[in-house]
């Protein structure tokens, strides 16, 4: 990606809003695409990373799809789904139960 007009005036509180913002919009390019590609609304977006402990760039995502955000009550679920898996292959636990650390979480709600 490419940052243009920057002048002198660009603070490091600028830019990196522009970089958080560029996240929302890329995200949204992506989301489009797959309402297009399927022919269907979808009607809310699930999300996890680090990125998503911050509340106002997750605002700011549901207000430009104008869908609810799912934020999964842990951060790095991707590392914990991983971990989750593991130990159902190994037999330490049950899907059921245990999986359902998965669940949860808060909802943000576009403006």
């Amino acid at each position: 990606g490419m940052v243009c007009g920057l002048t002198d005036a660009a603070t490091p509180a600028v830019l990196a809003r522009v970089a958080l913002e560029s996240i929302v919009w890329q995200i949204a390019d992506v989301f489009f695409a797959m309402e297009q590609a399927s022919g269907q609304q979808l009607p809310a977006l699930c999300v996890d990373g680090s990125a998503t402990e911050n509340s106002w760039l997750m605002q700011l995502q549901a207000d430009v799809l104008q869908r609810p955000l799912q934020r999964v009550p842990t951060a790095e679920v991707s590392a914990l789904g991983a971990a989750l898996l593991a130990g159902k292959v190994l037999g330490w636990w049950q899907q059921g139960r245990d999986m359902q650390a998965l669940q949860g979480g808060s909802v943000i709600m576009p403006r």
